[in-house]
């Protein structure tokens, strides 16, 4: 048997190796941005960014922050507010050898209070200024500044989400691997029982229970889009065999891979895009989002509505709540989605990179999905149809394309949009053969997706042709957008004196980018340009 296993109690001994002033406000503040040690950042004075891990958060007064061995800690300070704390960096042991930190598996503390203020200052003077007659002084200090902190975070009711989190994207990330229990909590830092106990706490499921989730849930979104043969599929999400997936799978789902790869799925679309972009195909999802303009043109689509999804839900449990109650086979979501672990509860979710695929892509994706991509292709082709008569039309108006730039007006900026981004800007850049602004391109516009500017800076942007979607909804932002017209540098512009201003102002039917969408939004860009000629 063990030591710890004969001593599971017995006394645990931090000891400070390292302090640190924080004084001053230059890049990195003294703090090394790793170090083998667990260390206690206490700031008493100033402001500073910290990237922990490359994770940003805020340090100011009075704040502390905890973090583990080896993980990478930069600071960023602010020069106009001089940073003043310490860092102290410690070793944990038992009798038996280095153990984790009792500190990492509480609550966490953001805030400092006066009494451990008082402590950390004690232990800075002991640790400067030591004295022969006291050798165990800043040890003292140490100690009871551990004793204030662990009551303070212990008092604390919200759970220790940092080492969680890491856990549960680590799981994300290795779900395929032969991840124990054990390994996984070595990794964040934390004793294989409070891991235990935290997880069940927090995610209301064992360690075992979360693999086997995201393992079948990883096999479901697969088999949506056609998975390998049993065997195989067993091996890249993990397990060894395909017998042993399928008896995994039946007990989560209640159906066999087989009947689930080729049963009528019930959707829930989690966005305005894929909703529009299944009712192109002449699918309703058992719950979408819309908007008023999506409403209106999907009775030329589909017979019915279902169920329908806020865009930006203010209650997440009442949103996770109207998910569930759709009982969808398979939710849709983008890849950005944080909620979308928690979703996994109620079906896989299939998340579609929006910024690494266009409209049609994503459209082509969904169609696979639901098994009508030939249904998908032929709308294609007769959009390009469509696309290939403006064309022509404008081949005979204009002596050439030349450049456009789409712009959204906010309250308080500007937006120039890429393709990326969809508002039009797809139809014009991808299908009309029109270039973004020498200007854009430099700022970024068509690698960042948009750039954002003051309203008065439209000006700035030389196009041929201009088009603003969208216009403030506030007093002073449409009187920005009033001086901006005004301004003797917006009369001067080209696109202006040559009446290739067009003001579309119709938020809704430019926010869409998927098929849907993007035949409207070619239909009113087309009417701008060509008032004389009728478009569907």
């Amino acid at each position: 048997m063990a030591d710890d296993e004969r001593h599971p109690n017995s006394p645990v001994f931090c000891v400070p190796v390292h302090l640190t002033d924080l004084d001053g406000a230059s890049q990195n503040g003294g703090v090394d941005e790793q170090s083998s040690f667990y260390r206690i950042l206490i700031i008493w004075a100033g402001d500073a960014t910290l990237l922990l891990d490359n994770e940003e958060q805020h340090m100011a007064k009075n704040s502390v922050l905890l973090c583990y061995p080896e993980e990478s800690v930069r600071m960023i300070c602010d020069s106009r507010t001089p940073l003043r704390g310490i860092q102290i960096e410690y070793r944990c042991f038992r009798d038996n050898g280095m153990i984790p930190s009792p500190l990492q598996e509480v609550a966490p503390l953001s805030r400092c209070s006066p009494a451990l203020k008082r402590l950390a200052l004690e232990l800075r003077h002991a640790w400067l200024y030591p004295r022969e007659d006291e050798p165990f002084r800043a040890q003292k200090w140490f100690t009871d500044m551990l004793i204030e902190l662990q009551k303070e975070r212990s008092a604390n009711e919200q759970p220790s989400a940092h080492w969680l989190e890491k856990a549960l994207r680590y799981m994300e990330s290795h779900y395929m691997e032969e991840l124990t229990r054990e390994q996984l909590s070595a990794i964040v830092h934390v004793s294989p029982e409070h891991f235990s106990r935290m997880f069940k706490k927090h995610t209301g499921r064992t360690y075992s229970a979360h693999l086997t989730l995201l393992r079948i849930r990883k096999a479901q979104s697969r088999l949506l889009l056609g998975a390998p043969n049993l065997n195989t599929l067993a091996q890249e999400v993990g397990y060894k065999e395909g017998t042993y997936l399928s008896r995994k799978f039946k007990e989560l789902v209640q159906v066999s891979p087989t009947y689930y790869k080729h049963q009528q799925k019930r959707i829930a679309a989690l966005n305005l895009n894929h909703t529009a972009s299944l009712l192109a195909l002449g699918i309703t999802p058992e719950l979408g989002v819309y908007t008023t303009w999506l409403d209106r043109a999907r009775l030329r689509h589909t017979p019915s509505t279902k169920h329908k999804l806020k865009r930006s839900p203010a209650d997440k449990n009442a949103y996770y709540e109207s998910i569930a109650a759709a009982l969808p086979d398979v939710i849709v979501s983008y890849a950005s989605e944080k909620e979308n672990i928690r979703l996994l509860d109620i079906a896989p979710v299939l998340e579609i990179p929006f910024m690494d695929m266009g409209w049609r892509e994503q459209y082509e994706l969904l169609a696979e999905v639901v098994g009508m991509r030939e249904q998908a292709a032929q709308w294609l082709r007769h959009y390009d149809h469509q696309i290939e008569g403006c064309n022509q039309l404008l081949n005979q108006t204009m002596n050439k394309r030349g450049t456009a730039m789409v712009w959204e007006i906010c309250n308080h900026a500007a937006y120039g949009i890429s393709s990326r981004f969809g508002r039009g800007a797809q139809v014009l850049y991808e299908d009309l053969n029109f270039q973004a602004p020498a200007k854009a391109i430099k700022e970024g516009m068509l690698t960042q997706g948009y750039v954002e500017v003051p309203i008065y800076s439209i000006a700035d942007y030389a196009a041929d042709y201009v088009f603003i979607t969208s216009l403030p909804s506030e007093l002073e932002g449409r009187a920005c957008v009033e001086r901006l017209f005004q301004s003797e540098k917006w009369r001067s512009m080209e696109a202006v004196l040559q009446k290739q201003v067009y003001i579309l102002d119709d938020s809704e039917l430019f926010y869409g980018y998927d098929p849907i969408s993007s035949q409207a939004q070619l239909s009113k860009l087309m009417h701008a340009m060509c008032p004389d000629h009728k478009f569907a």
